[in-house]
């Protein structure tokens, strides 16, 4: 079914490279053309000038009656002669043309008069058949370069014609054939991609194809199926990438636990080491307070824990954005400490609540963490001052609709504008193979969309880069 179409761009191929070799080779030949008429051009132009110079020199030695200098001018004769045959024998002069020139100059008769003026006693008559003859001769040049101009011109016009002739109908054929293209590839792809962006926004239609080929059949049945295995596939993407995070954390967090443990058993043998007289003091009761305090972390990072761990999102529910921010900065508090990280928070209070999914908002949050947290660590690998991350918090106003905003700054090394335009993209990573799986920004902007929301970002290479995240409030 695919052989039509291969057949026609295999044929359009052709067709335009013999149009193509065509322009080309009347193009050597008009290129050609020209130097050759320039060159005739320029030696009868020459021609005419050598023989101006030679009718200088005869009225001079006439008004001078300096006859004994006739027998230079003799010699400039024969040289202008040798010229004129040269050019009559060039052989992009038509033969009539030259044939017309020989036959109304006597060239040979002027040099013998001129050689016989100085004995000859007849001189009046001598010098007026001189000046006759060179008369004549003058206006036969003169003549001649203009018909040779103007065969030039004619030559070079005719090619002209041919050549535009030749675009002029290379261009309507390849207009044919551009049409049929169009006709049987783009309109059946263009319609195909109106009808993948609508399936996209999760819209519900179903493709159809305009009448084409096969091939874009098979294309338009190919992504039927993309999209439908995208739609299957997406709440399993988001579980892995959940779980990506989560073995991140998994070490930090059991770390944390690890060490408010060994404060509790500590504090549990101080207590176990006391006499019994000594358990109704104030200090006693200072490290059981202790204790608690330290099981009341351990229990609360647990919770958080198995909170963003939970297989099953809840559903809509009040959000309280600092809230989230606070909790999710609590599962990461270790890492950012352990890397000499200051986190700056301008949470603004009395946020207004919005309806979402608080679940998948704490890993959208989770994912901008963990890139500032990657970014400031490729910028200071160790302890520095400017390795700062700012969390922050308000409330704005768009076309009179009003969001509540969360904008992670970091200073880090910022990102290039040619990767920005990428860093939405799935399996897109400005990390090193097998460090990011190249979906927390494309994930994290799914999350904010389905909240009617957007994710932006500034970043200027060398100085920072700030993500925002703007959730509508209605």
């Amino acid at each position: 079914m695919s052989t039509p179409l291969r057949k026609t761009i295999v044929a359009t191929c052709l067709v335009i490279f013999v149009f193509l070799t065509a322009l080309l080779t009347l193009w050597f030949r008009q290129n050609q053309t020209i130097r050759q008429q320039q060159n005739v051009v320029e030696q009868t132009e020459k021609i005419n000038f050598q023989f101006a110079i030679i009718r200088e020199h005869i009225t001079e030695s006439i008004l001078d009656r300096k006859f004994d200098k006739f027998p230079e001018i003799a010699v400039e004769m024969e040289e202008l002669n040798q010229n004129i045959s040269r050019v009559i024998a060039n052989a992009h002069i038509p033969d009539e043309y030259k044939l017309s020139l020989m036959n109304q100059i006597d060239i040979p008769g002027i040099i013998l008069l001129l050689r016989q003026i100085e004995t000859d006693n007849q001189k009046p008559e001598s010098l007026k058949r001189l000046n006759r003859d060179t008369r004549v001769l003058g206006e036969r040049l003169i003549l001649f370069d203009r018909m040779t101009i103007d065969y030039a011109r004619r030559a070079i016009f005719a090619l002209q014609s041919i050549i535009i002739g030749t675009l002029a109908l290379s261009v309507f054929t390849l207009v044919i054939v551009l049409a049929l293209l169009y006709r049987r590839m783009a309109v059946p792809i263009m319609s195909l991609a109106r009808q993948t962006t609508s399936l996209k926004e999760g819209k519900n239609t179903s493709l159809s194809m305009p009448s084409g080929c096969a091939e874009t059949d098979v294309l338009a049945s190919f992504t039927k199926d993309l999209l439908d295995s995208r739609e299957n596939d997406k709440a399993e993407i988001f579980r892995a990438s959940q779980l990506a995070a989560l073995g991140e954390l998994a070490a930090d967090v059991a770390h944390e636990i690890n060490n408010l443990s060994n404060g509790v058993i500590n504090y549990a043998q101080i207590l176990a080491d006391e006499d019994l007289n000594d358990r109704q003091s104030p200090e006693h009761d200072l490290l059981v307070g202790k204790i608690i305090k330290e099981g009341e972390r351990i229990a609360g990072i647990s919770g958080k824990l198995l909170s963003y761990s939970e297989c099953h999102a809840k559903g809509l529910e009040p959000i309280d954005l600092n809230r989230l921010v606070e909790e999710t900065l609590a599962l990461t508090q270790h890492r950012f400490r352990s890397d000499g990280i200051e986190i700056i928070r301008k949470l603004q209070p009395d946020l207004p609540e919005f309806a979402g999914n608080a679940q998948h908002i704490k890993h959208l949050l989770l994912n901008l963490l963990n890139n500032a947290r990657y970014a400031l660590n490729l910028r200071y690998p160790a302890k520095d001052d400017n390795k700062i991350l700012e969390v922050e918090s308000e409330i704005t106003f768009d076309k009179d609709e009003k969001y509540v905003r969360v904008a992670i700054t970091d200073l880090g090394p910022g990102i290039p504008p040619q990767t920005l335009k990428h860093v939405f993209e799935p399996n897109f990573s400005t990390k090193p193979r097998g460090t990011g799986s190249g979906l927390g920004l494309s994930i994290s902007r799914e999350i904010a969309r389905e909240h009617n929301g957007e994710i932006c970002i500034d970043s200027e290479v060398g100085d920072h880069t700030t993500v925002k995240v703007d959730f509508p409030v209605n």
